[in-house]
């Protein structure tokens, strides 16, 4: 830089070598990449939830002579049995309000006989379960009829989620 400028004149030749050192060392900046650095977040830190609705309009046997809570369960089990872990899966039936998590085998003990579906309640309590825990979760799928006879405000629930990365299926 400072030979290259040789028939400048002496202001202009030093602000010459100063914009290119200036830009030696912008280069070196992007090239050490001294950006802030995240830990990666392991598979075994995240888990999937699986709501299924058990209200009574699940009972209802529509799909191909079995009822809609016999359908949801034999998808939990497929979905459980094809799995990578399936201990990151956690299933929680709900009607009115969110149960605790059962086993897929359990399933079958359990009716659909719950007085209302709440999909709103339902997943609001879910989120609020994984918030402050080390467990995060990878996404939720929701297995209802979509017979919703609580509050049907579930835009808000949908932008709470997609606030914390959280796919809903």
């Amino acid at each position: 830089a400072w030979r290259s400028s040789a028939r400048c004149r002496p202001s202009l030749r030093m602000a010459m070598v100063a914009l290119r050192s200036l830009a030696a060392i912008l280069i070196l900046i992007v090239a050490l990449n001294t950006g802030r650095w995240q830990r990666a977040v392991r598979n075994e830190d995240r888990e999937w939830a699986m709501l299924i609705d058990r209200s009574a309009s699940m009972a209802v046997a529509d799909v191909n002579g079995r009822s809609r809570w016999g359908e949801a369960i034999r998808c939990v089990e497929r979905t459980v049995a094809a799995a990578p872990d399936p201990a990151q899966i956690k299933v929680f039936p709900f009607a009115a309000v969110l149960e605790d998590p059962v086993s897929a085998r359990s399933l079958k003990q359990i009716s659909a006989d719950g007085s209302a579906t709440d999909i709103q309640g339902a997943g609001t309590h879910l989120l609020g379960r994984y918030a402050a825990g080390r467990v995060k979760l990878a996404g939720v799928v929701l297995l209802s009829d979509g017979r919703q006879t609580g509050k049907a405000a579930v835009g808000e629930l949908a932008r709470r989620a997609v606030a914390r990365d959280i796919p809903f299926y």
